[in-house]
């Protein structure tokens, strides 16, 4: 089917539209395969929302929107730069050794200049905006202006992976250790049809974990949380949950493990597959909806929130 076959059969959300992009490490190479089945619908956004890697995949998308190739060229180098490799002898040196994580660091700001031409926020061809932690407070912060690059560093500074950074005399680390799938900012922003590009299954039904590994007491307090936020969505709003198309996403510990690098796949070569899969199944995704128009991956608001 040709891109204009495929936008022909997409229904077109009403807006505004918000791209919502959640961390996952290496696994976010999910977010590549969405990205590409939305654009052959033609479905574009109006913001875009990212969480620790999400953040980075989304500021090369908002920076050059029609050029998917510069994402993916970016992403690419993200998953195959030395200082950055996801295998187990750099992850346990970059979690036990500062210098290792500072060097990361530089990588990745080496990486994003690079590849994003814009150097602030309001040089975007798309609104967008990132979260962190501001660790003096412990509470989520949100960059919506100002410089790019350092808010980028802050929201991919996963602790035991990247340094923190500093901004304005205040620290920051990843901000998916809070919120991995902002669409409740999204749905602040004013956002009325909201497309989830998730590198773990949060749609998912979740099980009793089978294994020591898919055990993980923070993962299960995020999905009913998120789960409640799906629940009381405001009157109209729609949330698509894009399928990765995994038959199983690594849970709890497993889950962990594999965005710190701790295994044994090849990250490129993952990501490869990552891509290709999520984008066979959020195009089959949006073609179904476009013509049905039901989905169990889609939530509709049914009530207006309390004033």
């Amino acid at each position: 089917m040709s891109p204009a076959d495929l936008a022909e059969k997409v229904e077109q959300p009403s807006g505004p539209v918000a791209f919502v992009l959640s961390g996952g490490g290496k696994m976010a190479s999910t977010e590549l395969g969405m990205l590409a089945a939305l654009a052959e619908a033609e479905i574009r956004p109006d913001m875009v929302l990212g969480s620790s890697a999400g953040a980075i995949i989304g500021a090369a998308f908002a920076d050059r929107p029609g050029a998917l190739g510069s994402v993916y060229d970016c992403w690419t180098e993200i998953l195959t730069a030395p200082a950055l490799k996801w295998t187990i002898p750099h992850a346990t040196a970059r979690l036990i050794s500062a210098s290792a994580r500072a060097r990361a660091q530089d990588c990745l700001r080496s990486i994003v200049e690079r590849h994003i031409k814009a150097r602030t926020f309001d040089e975007l061809a798309v609104h967008f905006e990132c979260n962190a932690i501001e660790m003096r407070s412990v509470r989520e912060h949100w960059f919506d202006s100002g410089p790019l690059v350092p808010a980028l560093l802050s929201a991919g500074a996963a602790p035991g992976m990247v340094a923190h950074t500093r901004i304005g005399g205040e620290r920051y680390i990843d901000g998916g250790f809070v919120d991995p799938v902002p669409v409740d900012r999204a749905v602040r922003l004013g956002a009325r049809t909201v497309y989830v590009l998730q590198a773990s299954d949060f749609g998912e039904t979740p099980h009793f974990p089978r294994t020591f590994w898919e055990a993980g007491f923070a993962e299960g307090s995020f999905r009913f949380v998120f789960e409640k936020l799906l629940r009381d969505l405001p009157d109209g709003v729609e949330v698509h949950l894009l399928p990765l198309g995994r038959r199983r996403t690594p849970h709890g510990l497993d889950m962990i493990r594999r965005i710190y690098g701790f295994d044994t796949a090849e990250a490129g070569r993952e990501g490869e597959h990552y891509m290709e899969a999520a984008y066979q199944a959020t195009a089959a995704y949006l073609r179904l909806e476009g013509q049905i128009g039901r989905s169990a991956r889609k939530r509709v608001g049914g009530h207006r929130p309390a004033t």
